[in-house]
């Protein structure tokens, strides 16, 4: 972890660690992923990720509570057969979410982001531009599920979860039962359930797409975006100790894939990927 990261870190962190109200929820986790190497046209395209987390305790505030996070990720893409070097992808999101509190309430959410090829995330501060950053969000109404009645939410959102950045709406119907969390609605299906000595099992359907500025040193910096379109199904086992360790898995297959990118010549690639198994493995505490 470079020295910039690191002091982003920490600049996020602080306020929400000093602001924390007594019996808050603080959590980190560390995941690290791969992807398959499946046929990307004549070439072969695969994939691995390590991804850092940071949540904040909510705070109160208005009639409402207010949570903020640091997401730091780095992506590889490694090719054969394609006449371009592998790249390095970097991406920090600081989602900051307001929530009411009442059973019906609004919930909106800004999430700045910074997301560009790692040439330019080591030197940010000075080859860094508005290309690399992007300003993502959602405002939404939720009811939370209360017995057996269901609850919902609906609402629209703006990131690059489909690749390119666009706005698109979102909703589900909630429902809780003996144990069980299920969401079932538009970009995400998910379900989760608690099958006793801290374990839960589930699987979730979602957007898998991202979209990065990448700077190529190889052309005298000719600059193009890194768009990624695809979904995963995956299912989940995850286990939490009474002290707030937890530890989780994730493996399923991420399909539906494009990727748009320019090679070392300058040629567009913009090409179907084949079908691919996915694994993540993640640890984290919460206090």
């Amino acid at each position: 972890m470079g020295p910039h990261l690191a002091g982003l870190l920490l600049a996020v962190a602080a306020p929400g660690l000093a602001l924390g109200a007594p019996g808050a929820t603080l959590e980190f986790e560390f995941t690290r992923g791969a992807l398959a190497t499946a046929d990307f046209g004549d070439a072969r395209l695969s994939g691995s990720e390590n991804r850092l987390a940071v949540r904040g305790p909510a705070i109160p505030a208005g009639e409402g509570q207010f949570r903020w996070a640091l997401d730091y990720a780095y992506q590889r893409y490694e090719y054969s057969g394609l006449p371009t070097r592998n790249r390095d992808l970097h991406r920090v999101e600081v989602p900051l979410t307001w929530r009411g509190l009442a059973p019906t309430a609004w919930e909106a959410e800004f999430r700045p982001v910074v997301a560009t090829s790692s040439n330019v995330f080591k030197e940010l501060w000075s080859r860094g531009s508005s290309d690399d950053f992007m300003w993502h969000g959602r405002v939404l109404r939720q009811r939370e599920p209360q017995g057996a009645r269901w609850g919902w939410r609906a609402g629209i959102a703006y990131d690059d979860a489909f690749g390119a950045e666009q706005a698109y709406p979102l909703f589900a119907l909630l429902r809780e039962h003996h144990g069980m969390r299920m969401e079932l609605g538009w970009p995400v299906t998910r379900a989760m359930l608690e099958v006793g000595r801290g374990f839960a099992v589930g699987g979730e359907v979602a957007p898998a797409g991202a979209r990065w500025h990448v700077v190529s040193d190889e052309r005298d910096e000719a600059a193009f975006d890194y768009e990624v379109r695809a979904w995963r199904a995956g299912a989940t086992l995850r286990w939490e100790s009474s002290g707030g360790l937890f530890l989780t898995t994730r493996a399923g297959l991420e399909f539906e894939r494009r990727h748009r990118l320019e090679d070392d010549t300058g040629a567009t690639v913009n090409r179907a990927v084949g079908e691919a198994g996915f694994f993540e493995l993640a640890a984290g505490h919460r206090w």
